[in-house]
Parts: structure tokens; sequence; C-alpha cells
């Protein structure tokens, strides 16, 4: 928040001196006889630099941050690093113990192996043999039949000659009638024997091995590595797993920070975020370190969170390296408001407020009298205050005692 809202408080706390309390000064100081100047605290108005600051309050935390989760379901078998080791890209934090998913995928390859082999088989024919048999019944009815159809027009023809009896020609169509029967049904076997084994052998082989194939891509894709390695440089902070244990998928394993470039993280309300902007220069103070550092704003978040009515911000800001910087440390982060050099300055306590509350100062005239006159001020940091017309440098501003003791009365 900046200083220059402190200022307006400031000013209402300040905002009378009523005049009995000068009154009754200037009767203390005649009655004692003593100097009214010796009633009053005195300071000299002196050439200086004046600031205002925004202030934003926050913590220490490494520049990235990293939590590594599981991959997949696993079972740690080895742990290859402790808390506060330093790893780089590429070392192994842990290995994985496989046993179980490779026999798995051992079996899931076994299946596949077993599916494209019996794929292969219905679609080179290899059911040609049950056709072939269809095939050679019906061939064996047809000769069938045919041989009866030519024994039933003999014996026809010898009963039309009175050779033979009706009774031999009755015989001979029922001879016939069955093998036409046999053919009939030997035909329709193989027919249908040719479609299915043909057409479904290949269908089913072949959904058996999609099948297949993906209960062998699920078990490849569930198995881990029996290596898992750093994709991230730095130091490890948590280890959340144990050796034997049995992690699933998505569970936290182990967090890395890089602590080579450490950031303060500090929250902005929506009334001051504009006076941040990416790549301005703030002072960074550090009560544990009792250290102030120059930091620069890197990042400063789009998306506000709401507490109490009021949306606040997040905004990075890069910290000089400094090894004594600990993450969580408390920080103050301090953003140029206004400033002005080389100006008249007194304190804020030396500047009064009328009823109207217009500001002025106590000065002595010639005679020692204490006197008022209007000051026209300008920015203030709570402790000092800019005087742009009313006071020169080295004027003796006077201001009223807060405590007043029988020494001071009895000065003179």
């Amino acid at each position: 928040m900046a200083t220059d809202k402190k200022k307006k408080k400031f000013k209402k706390r300040y905002i009378i001196i009523p005049a009995v309390i000068v009154v009754a000064l200037v009767g203390l100081s005649m009655m004692f006889k003593v100097p009214e100047t010796a009633l009053f605290e005195q300071e000299e108005a002196k050439t200086g630099s004046i600031a205002t600051y925004y202030s934003f309050s926050g913590n220490v935390a490494p520049h990235d941050k990293k939590s590594l989760t599981a991959d997949g379901n696993l079972k740690v078998k080895q742990l290859m690093v402790e808390e506060g080791d330093t790893v780089n890209v590429g070392d192994v934090l842990y290995t994985v113990d496989n046993t179980d998913y490779d026999a798995s995928l051992r079996q899931a390859e076994a299946s596949l192996d077993m599916a494209k082999v019996n794929y292969d088989s219905a679609k080179n024919g290899q059911n040609q043999q049950s056709i072939l048999q269809a095939e050679s019944a019906m061939n064996s009815a047809k000769l069938s039949l045919d041989n009866a159809e030519k024994a039933l027009n003999d014996t026809k023809a010898l009963y039309e000659a009175e050779i033979v009896a009706k009774s031999d020609v009755d015989q001979a169509q029922s001879a016939y009638d069955a093998a036409k029967q046999q053919y009939d049904t030997a035909k329709s076997t193989y027919e249908l024997t040719k479609g299915t084994l043909a057409t479904n052998t290949v269908e089913s082989a072949q959904a058996q091995l999609k099948q297949a194939q993906a209960a062998y891509d699920a078990a490849v894709s569930q198995r881990v590595d029996d290596e898992v390695k750093a994709d991230f440089a730095g130091e490890i902070t948590k280890i959340y797993i144990e050796e034997g244990s049995t992690v699933m998928v998505g569970s936290p394993t182990m967090d890395i920070s890089d602590y080579g470039q450490m950031i303060a993280t500090i929250k902005v309300d929506e009334y001051d975020v504009n006076a941040l902007s990416i790549g301005k220069e703030v002072i960074c103070t550090v009560d544990a370190l009792q250290k102030d550092l120059t930091g620069t704003v890197t990042k400063i978040s789009r998306q506000a969170t709401e507490a109490n009515g009021i949306s606040y911000f997040s905004a990075d800001v890069a910290l000089p390296k400094d090894d004594l910087l600990l993450e969580g440390m408390s920080v103050e982060v301090k953003s140029l408001n206004q400033n002005a050099e080389n100006v008249v300055t007194i304190s804020m306590k030396a500047i009064q407020f009328d009823n109207e509350n217009k500001p002025f100062v106590y000065y002595a005239d010639e005679k020692g009298k204490i006197q008022s006159k209007p000051v026209i001020i300008g920015i203030n940091d709570g402790i000092t205050v800019e005087i742009k017309e009313g006071v020169s440098a080295g004027d003796i501003i006077f201001y009223p005692k807060t405590t007043i003791n029988m020494a001071d009365m009895m000065m003179g």
C-alpha cells in the first residue's frame, strides 16, 4: 500500500492543534517569565530527498520447483537419493521392481503370438480339409443320386414293357428319393462349411488378434522404466516414497527445488497492481537477514483470488544470488511511488493544521515570539514532509513540546 495513503491518515490525526494549547503555553511563559521558545521543540529545515513506496509482503521461494509423480503403478525397489541431495538431469532417483509386470508382459506377449498364428492359419486356408471333406460327401451323394435316377428310369421302361412289376418301380422311386435327399443335405453342408470357415473363422481370428494386441499394448504402457531419472536439476527437498512400497499412478514421489535462483512471491491487491510492471526494479527487505536486496519483477498473474471482497494478484520478483536466502523467509517488497530530490524538508511532527485543515508551521520572530505562517507541502513518507513554499533550508521551525517539566518553567 502506498505511503501517500498513510499521509492522508496522518493529516487527520494531526488535523488541529487547538489554539488553547498555544495560548496556554504563552500563558505559562508569561507566568513563569520564561521565553516562549523554551516551551517548544525546534528543528532546522534541511535540504534532502523523500521517496514514497508501495509495500507488499511475501515469502522467499525457489524460482523453479517441481513435484514428481509416479508415471504408473509401481513398486519401489531402491532409493538412490536422500533429502538434501543435489541432482542433475539424468541422475537416477530410484529403481523399480518390475518382476510382476514383466511376468504379465510375457504372458500377454505369448497370447499375442498365439493369436497371430491362429489368424495366419485361418487366413491361409488351414480349414480347407473340412471344406474338402464336405465337398467329397456332396460329390458322393451326387453320384448315388445319378445312379438312383438311372435305375429309376430303367425300371420304369421295364415296367412299361411289362417285364417288371409295379412294386419294382415303387422301390426304385423310393431309392431315388432317398438319394435325392442325401444329395441335397450334402450340398447344403458343403456350401455352409465353405462359407462359414472361409469367412467367420478369419473374422473371429482377426478379432482375437486385436484383443491380444490391445492387451499387450496395455501391459507395455503400464510398465514403468526400471530406473526413474531426474528431468530437473536441483535439490531433493522431500521424498514421499519408501523402498518396497507400492505407489499408485499419479501419487507424489519427490519434490525437487532449484535454489540457484530465488524469488520473492508477493500478493498485490487490485488497487495497487498497476504499481508493478515486468522488469521494474524493487527493494526487497529480508527481515531475517536484516538486509535490503534489489529485485526485478518477472511475473504478474492475470487471474486474481478474492479475499474479504478484494481481489489479489500474485507476483514474482527475481532476487540476486545469496546463499543465506532460505525458502519461506518473510520479505517486504517496496515499489517506488513518488520521490522528490534536493527539496526542503522538515519532520511531520513540525507540521500543524488549522481548523480548515490547512498546513502551517511555528517560527520565532525577531523578538523571540512564537508566530505561525502557512506552508505548501508536497509528498511525505510518514516521517518527513516536503515543503514547497513557506520554509527555506536553514530555517528554525518550532512545535509544542509534548511534556513540560519544572526545569523548563524555571529557565531564565
